[in-house]
């Protein structure tokens, strides 16, 4: 349980860089935070991301895989239509890569 619960705050910490990394890069200059800001941030997209991968776990659990997939994404995504069709044409665009990749061999 130690091993997980230091994996989550080295998760957190990073996440935190990532977070306000994107803040400072989208922000306009004058545009002033501060480091509660940032905690809140990222404890919204903490618990985005909690939620989207127990989501994702009980797709592939309930199609009887022990691995995520693609679908389980697609899946997820269905009430997003623009998202979905994002993830797909970048799907799309990794096979054709791989694809091309593998016909050079």
């Amino acid at each position: 349980m130690d091993e997980e619960k230091r994996l989550r705050s080295q998760l957190r910490g990073k996440l935190w860089f990532y977070v306000e990394s994107i803040i400072k890069r989208e922000l306009p200059e004058d545009v002033k935070y501060n480091s509660k800001y940032v905690n809140t941030l990222t404890e919204l997209v903490y618990q985005q991301i909690c939620e989207v991968g127990g989501d994702l776990e009980a797709f592939a659990q309930h199609a009887n895989r022990n691995v995520v997939t693609s679908e389980d994404m697609l899946l997820r995504t269905r009430k997003n239509k623009d998202l979905q069709d994002f993830l797909k044409l970048r799907l799309m665009e990794l096979r054709d890569a791989n694809v091309g990749r593998q016909s050079k061999r």
